[in-house]
C-alpha cells in the first residue's frame, strides 16, 4: 500500500489517498489525481530551485540532481524554496570541490561493485538500515 497525494481543481485543500487492497481507487478519484507526484506548492517549489539553478544545473548534465533530492532540500527548509535554492546550491559547490559527480559516473560508467572502492564494503553492510524511498509509507505512515 502507499500513500498517494492527489489534487482536485475544485478544491485548494490537500487531500492525501491511499489505495485499496488490490489496487481499488477510492471512490470519486482519478487516475490522474493519483499520478501527481508532487502537491502543487511542492511542483511550484521544485520548478523554483530548478530554474534559480537553471545554468549550474544544465553544466552539470548529472543524474543525481532528481526532483525527490531537491525535495529533500526544500523539507529540510519547510518548503523555502530561496533557502532550499541557497542550501542547493552550496551542495553543488560541495561535491565539485569533491569531485563526486566525477566519481559517481565513472562507477556507473565502467560498470563497478561498490565494494570495490574504499569503504564500499561498509556502505554495503549499512544499505539495508538506510531508508531509500521515504515517500513510500505503509498504512499509519511509516518509511
Amino acid at each position: 500500500f502507499q500513500k498517494m497525494a492527489a489534487a482536485k481543481e475544485s478544491s485548494k485543500k490537500k487531500k492525501k489517498f491511499i489505495l485499496r487492497p488490490g489496487g481499488v481507487l477510492p471512490e470519486g478519484v482519478t487516475e490522474e489525481e493519483i499520478s501527481i507526484r508532487w502537491y502543487p506548492e511542492e511542483q511550484k517549489a521544485i520548478d523554483f530551485i530548478r530554474s534559480e539553478l537553471k545554468d549550474q544545473l544544465d553544466a552539470r548534465n548529472s543524474t543525481v540532481d532528481s526532483d525527490s533530492r531537491l525535495m529533500r532540500f526544500l523539507r529540510r527548509h519547510n518548503l523555502d524554496p530561496v533557502n532550499a535554492t541557497a542550501n542547493y546550491r552550496e551542495h553543488i559547490a560541495w561535491r565539485e570541490s569533491e569531485g563526486l559527480d566525477d566519481k559517481h559516473d565513472f562507477l556507473i560508467a565502467n560498470n563497478l561493485d561498490p565494494k570495490s572502492v574504499p569503504n564500499g564494503k561498509r556502505v554495503v553492510e549499512l544499505m539495508p538500515q538506510i531508508p531509500c524511498c521515504f515517500d513510500k509509507c505503509d498504512l499509519v505512515g511509516n518509511p
